[in-house]
């Protein structure tokens, strides 16, 4: 994904440092391992206009892993995320605070129905154990998701 920051002050020069990485790992032909972690030196720059920092309305660190098997001779594949982001200061119009840290684990099921071999059934649960949080302020708080879909590929 491509992050684009946009802002409607100009000020002096100002200096972040940030950096992503981003690993996976086959541990065997079925089971594969990754992992990220996005980093940002700071979560505001500095008297922008003299008087206030601007923030970026965003984590410093944020990060998931995850484990995922598949076995292909029956069609299933499963896999497990645990996602972690770091708190974090907004001023979005009226809406200004903090937004606490969170982690939640989703996991996925995908099974390929056995009478076409291009049809897919998924079940995906997203923040499993059901942490309330808030991903920004004014957003609403965000519980379990639990997603079914077919897919057909062509």
């Amino acid at each position: 994904p491509t992050d684009i920051l946009i802002f409607n002050r100009q000020g002096g020069s100002t200096t972040l440092y940030g950096a992503d990485l981003s690993v996976e790992s086959w541990i065997t032909d079925a089971l594969r391992l990754r992992g990220f972690i996005s980093l940002v030196s700071d979560d505001s720059i500095p008297k922008v206009n003299r008087f206030t920092d601007y923030l970026l309305n965003g984590p410093t660190t944020k990060g998931a892993v995850e484990v995922h098997y598949t076995h292909e001779p029956s069609g299933l594949s499963l896999g497990v995320q645990v996602r972690a982001v770091s708190s974090f200061p907004v001023v979005s119009g009226v809406y200004q605070g903090t937004v606490d840290r969170y982690q939640v684990v989703d996991a996925h099921v995908r099974y390929r129905l056995p009478w076409a071999q291009d049809l897919f059934l998924d079940l995906a649960g997203y923040n499993l154990f059901d942490n309330r949080h808030v991903e920004f302020l004014g957003a609403p708080e965000i519980g379990r998701m639990v997603v079914t879909r077919l897919t057909a590929t062509f």
